[in-house]
């Protein structure tokens, strides 16, 4: 029993001895820039139990693999795609364990080169579409940031607001909600100061059936950046759906009485009356076919009763487009004075002439219906009321194309310095080309639709060159 167990020792202290020479071979590879036995050897060495944790076993771990993922020569370079995570997490573990502090100046320094390769690996991740091995390298970065004693990964903009804004893009590309909204709650808490986060948050738990939650990411929003067009659009498309049209008007009015002389807030104003006025002419489209629908049956209907019954229906209907009718053309009314003060307040105020624009040129449909319906017994007839409805809707058509223009004029002058100036700039004259072709397509004036339809194709063109 005693020999048994004295060969049992001399085992075990052979084979810890047997793996601390791993160590010490793993060194002389690596000092001989012999990477893939250096490899081998420290492999060997950190997946036994005796040597996993030595120190001196993770420094030359962390070395190796420091050379395998810089290394100039593609093929040190394959021999680990994973080189750089293991390089920091040996460097981590390594300043973690080495309480004597033998290795402690050298692995600073390299455990913040580990944190920039790791970020590079994250992008070659991205690029083999890998993204648990993304969301690991990022989260890689972050977790070394604590050592950047010098702040060098400051420095180059590698902040844990920078790399889980990546963290985000990515969940986002991949379309994984979950990831998605922890990313974003993790933004929130890190203070990123875009409204954009409290847009996405908004979209996902609207999409997932969480109203309330959607409504209280975006409420958060609202307070943060009153001012955002996108979340603003939100709102009001939230409290429309929900049918709850007096609460958001109230939300805009007491604000609008906080700040009385302030174009964002008027404009705001104006663009809930201009949706509110939209959200009811598609309610009258849907009424008026509804009620089309039913004389058509009423007329064919020979049962009495029936046929009364149908008329009825098709008369009621008729009442409610008369009534939304008389709101959206006061809800119009209210949109474009609101454009209008805002202008005053604001000149170079874009969205609002825009606006104006739109509101201006949808206000030629009813003209449209009227020329349509004309009953005229003889062309003469016809003639002089069509002629009387096309002088009015050519006067409004006028309107709409100065309004446009001047949406023109604001655009040429803005910026491109940018990629995003660049954008903006070119979709808001993209828009306002497009807008004008189709007036004076309507206004039967060829030319002019076709030299707009050029600048908007021209445009297009121009938005996609680089530089």
């Amino acid at each position: 029993m005693k020999k048994t167990l004295l060969v049992l020792l001399c085992l075990i202290t052979l084979s810890g001895w047997a793996q601390k020479s791993q160590v010490e071979s793993a060194a002389l590879y690596f000092n001989n820039a012999e990477m893939e036995d250096a490899k081998k050897a420290i492999d060997a060495a950190f997946e036994h139990p005796d040597t996993k944790d030595n120190v001196k076993m993770l420094y030359y771990r962390a070395a190796i693999y420091d050379t395998i993922a810089t290394s100039k020569d593609e093929k040190v370079r394959k021999l680990d795609i994973d080189a750089a995570e293991k390089w920091a997490l040996a460097a981590k573990r390594c300043l973690e364990l080495d309480k004597k502090e033998i290795y402690k100046e050298q692995i600073e320094y390299n455990i913040v080169n580990a944190a920039f390769a790791c970020n590079s690996a994250a992008y070659e991740a991205s690029q083999r579409s890998d993204y648990k091995k993304i969301q690991s390298y990022y989260q890689l970065v972050i977790d070394l940031l604590p050592y950047d004693k010098n702040g060098d990964m400051k420095t180059n903009n590698l902040t844990e607001k920078s790399i889980v804004f990546n963290q985000f893009y990515f969940a986002n590309k991949e379309k994984i909600k979950e990831d998605q909204k922890k990313y974003l709650k993790r933004l929130i808490e890190l203070d990123y100061q875009d409204h954009l986060i409290y847009a996405y948050l908004t979209n996902i738990y609207l999409e997932e059936g969480d109203t309330n939650t959607a409504i209280s990411y975006l409420e958060k929003g609202r307070t943060l950046f009153p001012e955002k067009k996108d979340l603003i659009g939100q709102e009001i498309n939230i409290y429309i759906a929900q049918n709850k049209l007096d609460i958001l008007m109230q939300k805009v009015e007491l604000a609008n009485e906080q700040k009385p002389e302030d174009p964002d807030l008027i404009y705001t104003r104006g663009n809930l009356y201009d949706n509110a006025a939209t959200g009811f002419v598609k309610e009258i489209k849907k009424y008026k076919e509804e009620a089309a629908a039913i004389n058509k049956k009423a007329k064919i209907e020979k049962n009495v009763a029936t046929k009364k019954q149908l008329e009825a229906q098709a008369k009621d209907l008729s009442t409610k487009v008369m009534e939304l009718n008389k709101k959206a053309a006061q809800y119009q009314s209210k949109a474009e004075a609101d454009y209008f003060k805002a202008i005053d307040l604001n000149p170079d105020m874009i969205d609002a002439y825009y606006n104006l624009g739109a509101l201006t040129n949808n206000k030629t449909t009813a003209i449209a219906e009227k020329i349509n319906a004309i009953d005229a017994k003889t062309q003469t007839e016809y003639d002089k009321k069509f002629n009387a409805y096309k002088k009015v809707q050519d006067s409004i058509f006028s309107v709409a194309i100065a309004q446009f223009e001047k949406v023109i004029e604001i655009a040429e002058v803005k910026s491109e310095k940018t990629a995003e100036d660049k954008a903006i700039k070119y979709a808001y004259l993209k828009d306002a080309y497009y807008s004008l072709q189709l007036i004076y397509a309507g206004m039967k004036n060829e030319n002019k639709s076709n030299e707009y339809r050029a600048k908007k194709e021209e445009v297009i063109i121009n938005s996609k060159k680089k530089g």
